[in-house]
């Protein structure tokens, strides 16, 4: 997949870009929630203005550049697909045609439809949402030192703990992914086939085994696909429940910084919204290289 993605490295780097800004507008307004919080402490009226203002900005770009980014990868995620599609067809209609035959029409629409729909959805979309991830994580770290080195330690601790949470499930998803390929593989080629003889099925009354017989070719599709998601949802359990113990951990040392002087009262509002950005894309991360990794057969 990353030779593709290197075939439009250009798009990507724009992309790239993008991304940047979009997490770095959404790290900005976790530390206007400082200096927000502190004018009101100190009752200072017009500062409190001032930055509540800048706040509301702040999300006005984020949202501008959010629909910009998710609209412009869409983009490049289907033509990366269909650059995926050209190589598979430039490939079967150079081949011999005894290689050709080596496997049947239904198999080679399936890997045009059907795996480029699992490509979309546990490939390219969760690759750009790793990239997404790791962006905003770095920069919520940066941000964090901002207010005291303390804070970055232990956020660097826990941000393994919420990361390697799930990687248990790594193999295991990678081979569901695999086994829902298959299984559509088999399910697209039985139907096709029992389509090209219905006539036969159709003049000898035989309409409830025509239909009994494509539904079990679907039926058997379940269960794969149930462990799929399963094994998606568990991994994403676990993940949640350490970014949250991580976040609770992070709140209460910002608690102890502040009651011994350290820090402002003010900045127990920009670590709140900074280590739940921090922690749940971290998390989010982690999902999304599993899920990812699981597309590369």
């Amino acid at each position: 997949m990353f030779h593709y993605i290197q075939k439009f490295k250009w798009h990507n780097a724009l992309l790239f870009v993008i991304i940047l800004f979009w997490a770095g507008i959404n790290v900005v307004s976790s530390l206007v929630l400082t200096w927000l919080l502190d004018a009101i402490i100190d009752g200072k009226w017009q500062t409190f203005l001032f930055w509540a203002t800048m706040d509301v900005l702040c999300w006005v770009i984020y949202s501008f550049l959010q629909a910009t980014k998710d609209t412009f990868k869409e983009r490049i995620i289907q033509n990366q697909l269909n650059t995926i599609r050209e190589g598979i067809l430039d490939d079967l209609t150079h081949k011999p045609y005894d290689q050709v035959k080596a496997n049947s029409k239904e198999t080679y629409s399936s890997w045009l439809v059907n795996d480029m729909t699992l490509l979309h959805d546990n490939g390219f979309i969760q690759f750009y949402g790793a990239v997404e991830s790791v962006v905003t994580v770095l920069l919520n770290a940066f941000a964090i030192i901002y207010f005291h080195w303390l804070l970055l330690v232990v956020s660097i601790f826990m941000t393994a703990f919420v990361y390697f949470a799930p990687q248990f499930f790594e193999k295991r998803i990678a081979k569901a992914t695999q086994d829902v390929s298959d299984f559509s593989n088999q399910a697209l080629g039985k139907t096709t086939d029992f389509f090209n003889g219905f006539e036969v099925f159709y003049h000898n009354n035989q309409g409830n085994y025509f239909k009994t017989q494509i539904l079990n070719s679907f039926k058997a599709l379940i269960n794969p696909k149930v462990t799929l998601a399963r094994l998606s949802a568990t991994a994403n359990s676990i993940s949640m429940m350490a970014s949250i113990i991580a976040q609770v951990v992070m709140f209460i040392v910002t608690g102890y910084l502040i009651i011994h002087g350290e820090v402002t009262t003010g900045v127990i509002f920009s670590i709140a919204n900074l280590t739940s950005c921090l922690f749940n894309y971290t998390r989010g991360a982690a999902y999304n290289i599993v899920t990812f990794k699981g597309t590369f057969k």
